[in-house]
């Protein structure tokens, strides 16, 4: 299955944010939620694409947001070992 490209891979503004972040948040958001429907909230898929959303909610400023998605990929890939 093929995720959605971390927000780095796109050129930055001089403002250190990437221009298109802001319209990635609600792809990746509807994307967990079909990740979730279709493999379930503990697959490793999911954790990849949490690490992506991470990611682009840094970029865009949301960091408490951004520290919670990564807790939640860590959890998955600890108990998919």
């Amino acid at each position: 299955m093929n995720t959605l490209k971390p927000a780095q891979d796109y050129q930055a503004t001089s403002a250190g944010q990437c221009p298109v972040s802001r319209w990635f948040r609600p792809l990746y958001k509807r994307s967990l939620a079909i990740y979730e429907k279709a493999l379930g909230p503990e697959h490793p898929h999911e954790a990849k694409l949490l690490e992506y959303y991470a990611d682009v909610l840094r970029e865009t400023g949301r960091d408490d947001q951004a520290a919670r998605m990564e807790v939640r990929a860590k959890a998955i890939r600890a108990n998919s070992e």
